[in-house]
């Protein structure tokens, strides 16, 4: 059994996940940070990663890094980058796990949050698999009622291509997407930073399109305090 398939069958990371979406819910938070959200990062960091015809090492450990990321939130979205860090350093310890790239993976964790200058590859591709999890199922309960946030339930699909020249981002979304509420919501600056910082890092032309047509990065109108 890969390294990646035993961290991922461990109950003990399920629980703090399954028990961070009950409290989203409890508390009235807007995004999940469960198990589904993590386990959608782990694919769109596997899905970019494979483009890049990336080592089966490396890969393994930017999953590694992608499932663990926000296993801090159990206490709280402030600071839970670094707690996740910390969480991943004890965990290894505790597992007498030892893997390459193992540094990578906790400066990826620690940096998830807005580490778009980062100069580490991991980092850049969990930061934009992170924020592109934006579809339907990222919505928590109170979250339907937040103007922005709840257009997230219109997203339906996002896939990201990769070519000699170019990152293209595709959305796809329903008709009664509010395009202007959703360009307005403080995260999707975030979105697009996240899109340019990777972009960048492989020396290629980041292209955002929504339902075929090209979207424009959004002006920022509201303080970031979720991450």
């Amino acid at each position: 059994m890969k390294l990646f398939e035993r961290i991922h069958q461990d109950t003990e990371i399920r629980q703090i996940y399954d028990a961070i979406g009950q409290m989203e819910d409890e508390e009235a938070g807007w995004a999940y940070h469960n198990w589904f959200h993590v386990t959608n990062v782990v694919a769109m960091t596997e899905m970019i990663l494979k483009q890049l015809a990336v080592s089966e090492e490396y890969l393994e450990a930017a999953k590694i890094a992608a499932l663990l990321h926000d296993v801090g939130a159990l206490q709280g979205k402030a600071g839970h980058a670094l707690r996740g860090k910390q969480f991943a350093e004890a965990y290894f310890r505790k597992q007498k796990i030892c893997l390459p790239y193992q540094e990578e993976i906790l400066s990826s964790i620690e940096n998830h949050s807005n580490g778009f200058d980062s100069e580490e590859l991991m980092t850049l591709a969990l930061i934009i698999s992170d924020k592109l999890d934006i579809t339907t199922s990222r919505v928590a309960k109170a979250g339907y009622f937040v103007p922005g946030m709840r257009q997230f339930q219109f997203l339906k699909k996002i896939e990201i291509m990769l070519s000699e020249q170019e990152v293209c981002v595709s959305f796809t979304a329903e008709e009664e997407l509010d395009l202007e509420e959703l360009n307005a919501f403080y995260f999707m600056p975030k979105v697009f930073k996240a899109i340019a910082a990777f972009s960048g890092k492989i020396q290629r032309r980041p292209i955002v399109l929504l339902n075929n047509q090209e979207w424009p990065v959004p002006k920022q109108k509201n303080p970031s305090t979720v991450h």
